[in-house]
């Protein structure tokens, strides 16, 4: 039997795809550790693996994994004094059903255990800087924690990064520096980040086009739910979860895709939305910033004050680059800005909302325009005017966001949850004789939720839900699933170190000449890289 035949099979295709999306999606964490070579080298590269490929308690100094490839050839041709790798450690699971880990929780402890080993280290070296680099999941926290520092909330001030160098990143942005893939199409499984700023001429992303995880095809919406449904959905905190959902499907949260953290952010305070949710008229608490809450993290000093909405932080990065003299960034987080508003323009029905993002459009036009001129400071000016009027927008989300997340069926959602993470936890324990009866479950469950959904009339409120497994015809969506599972067993994402990806040079090889090419002083100078 070929792989698409038992793929399509009716009892197993769904289940499979989400078995093997939620087995190998999840992203790396790390634990504190220390011990440097030597104490203050003029370069940290902080490398983060994948999924699987460490754990909490792993040594950091062992290099290990997909990224041995990237920091070997850095650290082999210099001194501890010049480069040094600490691989982060952190759970690095997609679910543990011994600890209940979720890959957010992974991804989070990854991203607050790479943010105190920079500040430790910032604190104790203050003329060491540092390069970030991940694979898979290690590269969605290194691009969180880049993101966070590219916006000024981070453990460092971007000064302080020499580079960053991703391998197949799930939060990949269709306006990040991209190599293997077409620049400017498409992005990540769990959606683009906002535009970089500060940090776009240091950034680059490794993607292979036929890797879905990085450059999820624009034309197979469902693939992004098949493929996150085990680990967006938290069956302690379902309405969160639902909410997260809704967010995405508005294109009010993430750029382009889910983010377990996107619902906190599209009004001011962690788990504002979620909280609405369950009270729709609670008021919102103090405001988080993008992507987690690293430790000691401070606005930029010139961007408009978001309260950490999301929104409003993509329509301050036009201010932030136009303040750094950078007009080419700036019309970058322009377009991608108003892109965002225009996709939220077709998505939501709110009449009371409908209005006020045509207004925000007009104003990015004029925006636009002054951008053109060449005024710099007057694209300031009318940045942070416009910033408040975003703000009341995000606001009125979470009340919209709120009605329609009432009308879903929670207690569907949990169940599906309970039988996505038995699958999975199966799966990793190697006990695939439970498996099958629950794919049968799971796709019941799945129809179940499809089927009530449809009845809620939500897909009228949230057009963009119909873009998912919840509004499309079951065909088309064993269609992707089947897609998805045929690249799960293709092997272009996990052929970085073997496969030429860049001028001949493999994933790995470009990613570790793009970081000993922006090392600073010495730490540049000796040793020859991979070619």
């Amino acid at each position: 039997m070929s792989l698409r035949t038992a793929l399509t099979h009716p009892v197993t295709t769904i289940g499979t795809a989400c078995l093997l999306s939620a087995t190998l999606l999840i992203p790396s964490a790390i634990a504190d550790h220390d011990g440097l070579a030597s104490p203050c080298p003029s370069n940290l590269v902080l490398a983060f693996p994948g999924t699987g490929e460490t754990n909490a308690s792993a040594n950091p100094n062992e290099q290990i994994g997909m990224l041995a490839g990237v920091t070997r050839p850095v650290t082999d041709a210099r001194s501890s004094d010049q480069v040094q790798a600490y691989y982060v450690p952190y759970p690095a699971v997609a679910i543990d059903p011994e600890s209940a880990t979720t890959y957010a929780q992974s991804k989070e402890e990854g991203i607050r255990n790479g943010a105190a080993k920079m500040e430790q280290v910032a604190a104790e070296c203050p003329t060491t800087t540092f390069s970030l680099t991940g694979y898979s999941q290690g590269a969605d926290v290194a691009g969180d924690l880049g993101a966070q520092i590219d916006q000024g909330v981070g453990p460092v001030p971007p000064e302080k990064i020499s580079s960053v160098a991703l391998l197949s990143d799930p939060g990949r942005s269709a306006t990040d520096n991209t190599v293997g893939t077409e620049a400017g199409v498409g992005h990540g499984f769990a959606g683009g980040r906002p535009p970089l700023t500060a940090l776009s001429d240091k950034w680059l992303s490794i993607c292979d086009t036929q890797d879905i995880y990085c450059n999820t095809p624009q034309d197979k919406p469902a693939l992004a739910l098949v493929g996150k449904l085990g680990s967006q959905l938290d069956m302690n905190d379902p309405v969160k979860s639902i909410t997260s959902i809704v967010t995405a499907a508005t294109n009010a949260g993430r750029p382009g895709g889910l983010a377990a953290d996107d619902a906190d952010q599209i009004a001011p305070g962690q788990g504002a939305v979620a909280t609405a949710a369950a009270q729709p008229d609670a008021v919102p608490p103090a405001a988080a910033p993008y992507g987690s809450s690293a430790p000691g993290a401070a606005q930029s000093q010139h961007a408009p004050a978001t309260g950490g909405n999301l929104l409003a932080d993509m329509v301050s990065s036009i201010e932030r680059a136009a303040h750094a003299g950078n007009p080419q960034a700036a019309q970058a987080a322009l377009d991608d800005t108003t892109n965002r508003f225009h996709q939220m323009s077709s998505n939501v029905t709110d009449p009371a909302i409908i209005p006020q993002i045509q207004e925000i459009l007009a104003a990015l036009g004029e925006v636009g325009q002054t951008l053109l001129r060449g005024d710099l400071i007057g694209v300031v000016t009318q940045v942070a005017a416009l910033v408040p009027r975003v703000l009341q927008v995000g606001t009125q989300l979470v009340t919209t966001i709120s009605q329609i997340v009432a009308k879903l069926p929670v207690a569907e959602f949990t169940a599906l949850a309970a039988t996505t993470a038995a699958i999975v936890g199966f799966a990793q324990s190697g006990n695939f004789a439970a498996i099958p009866p629950l794919i049968g479950t799971w796709v019941g469950q799945l129809n179940n939720v499809a089927g009530k959904t449809a009845e809620s009339g939500v897909l009228q409120m949230v057009p963009g839900l119909a873009n998912t497994v919840l509004g499309q015809d079951p065909s088309s969506v064993v269609g992707q699933a089947v897609d998805f599972a045929e690249f799960l067993a293709g092997g272009s994402h996990t052929s970085y170190g073997t496969k030429a990806i860049a001028d001949g040079r493999t994933g790995t090889q470009a990613a570790s000449n793009f970081i000993a090419a922006n090392l600073s002083g010495g730490a540049a100078q000796n040793g020859t890289e991979a070619s």
